[in-house]
């Protein structure tokens, strides 16, 4: 998978460790979340603002705060 560069030159911090990609299994999706939330807009990532707070982060936690029920 070819990564692309975060549009500000910014990206999650957490980027390199997330557990969340070992559940997402095709590419394509993986690119999707990463350029949406990890490389975009990663403030609204619901993994993040968890992880931030303190709080545990369920592993099928989705950015946009959607569970997943086995993985993609």
């Amino acid at each position: 998978m070819e990564d692309s560069p975060p549009l500000d030159g910014r990206q999650c911090p957490y980027i390199n460790d997330c557990p969340m990609f070992r559940r997402i299994m095709t590419d394509a999706l993986r690119k999707v979340f990463i350029d949406l939330f990890c490389k975009g807009d990663f403030e609204l990532c619901e993994r993040k603002k968890l992880r931030d707070a303190g709080e545990p982060v369920p592993d099928d936690l989705l950015p946009h705060g959607g569970r997943l029920s086995r993985p993609i």
